[in-house]
């Protein structure tokens, strides 16, 4: 599985629990979910090309 799998699958599972948190903010498995999967798009909108997994 891949870091992102276990985000999405936490998502799945428990969308507004925190995942992430700094002593001041926290984030849901949704907000990390949201956050990640607008920075992959972005990469992928300015040109990066997916390779293979290993």
């Amino acid at each position: 599985m891949r870091l992102i799998d276990y985000f999405d699958r936490g998502a799945d599972l428990f969308p507004d629990r925190y995942c992430l948190h700094d002593g001041v903010r926290g984030w849901t498995y949704r907000d990390v979910r949201a956050q990640t999967h607008r920075v992959a798009n972005g990469l992928l909108a300015a040109g990066l090309k997916r390779g293979p997994h290993p």
